[in-house]
């Protein structure tokens, strides 16, 4: 959403607010948090709900009293995209279909199903998609799962009495404001079982400081 919206705005300081309005809701280390907490995706999706609605409520009210009605400015040269409505129909039911194969611990048959659709009927969507962010969200995953199982790591952790869930909320709100949500919560959920309040913190550490939210870091790379 932050790259489709950033190709068509004519002025780019609108784009850190699409990636603060938008990155909170959904992002990586919730399906990380989801894997973790072997809750099915219904339970975990209402579990999430009250945190979604307030961070769903906030940025609207701040972004209302911060900036103008004026409407965005949309590039002469930007032309919608062509919808291809029989794709549209499939990924949306595909979509499902994928959530249920990844409760049932089968995400690499729900991955081969949604990458043939797109192999046979939406090769221009594939040629489109960043694959050098996935690979360094892929290796960011890899990374700090290696980096929370070091020694000093752990010795940090230990001093750091996460045990407690007002310290871990609030270690996962500042860590987000250093390294980022996601990578936060990589390496949290390496030391504690908690995903629920984990999920809480890098959701609120989203909305803190640029670096807090990677949908900020993406935006701010299009600016450079």
């Amino acid at each position: 959403m932050t790259r489709s919206l950033s190709a068509r705005s004519e002025k780019p300081l609108t784009r850190p607010l699409h990636a603060m309005s938008g990155d909170e809701r959904s992002h990586p280390s919730l399906g990380l948090l989801w894997l973790r907490s072997g809750e099915p995706f219904h339970r975990f999706a209402w579990q999430m709900l009250p945190v979604a609605l307030i961070l769903m409520v906030l940025p609207a009210g701040l972004a209302a009293a911060a900036f103008s009605a004026r409407p965005i400015e949309i590039t002469a040269s930007a032309r919608p995209p062509a919808l291809g409505r029989r794709l549209l129909v499939a990924s949306v039911m595909l979509h499902p279909l994928f959530l249920v194969a990844i409760d049932i611990h089968r995400a690499s048959l729900g991955l081969s199903l949604v990458l043939a659709l797109f192999l046979l009927r939406g090769r221009a969507v594939l040629r489109q998609v960043d694959w050098t962010l996935i690979a360094i969200f892929a290796l960011m995953f890899l990374d700090l799962r290696l980096v929370a199982q070091q020694d000093w790591v752990r010795s940090l952790v230990a001093e750091a009495r996460l045990d407690k869930p007002r310290r871990l909320y609030v270690a996962g709100i500042a860590i987000s404001q250093i390294i980022g949500n996601v990578p936060g919560a990589i390496l949290l959920a390496g030391h504690s079982d908690h995903w629920h309040l984990i999920a809480c913190a890098v959701n609120v550490g989203g909305c803190g400081s640029a670096v807090g939210s990677l949908a900020n870091v993406i935006a701010l790379r299009m600016l450079m």
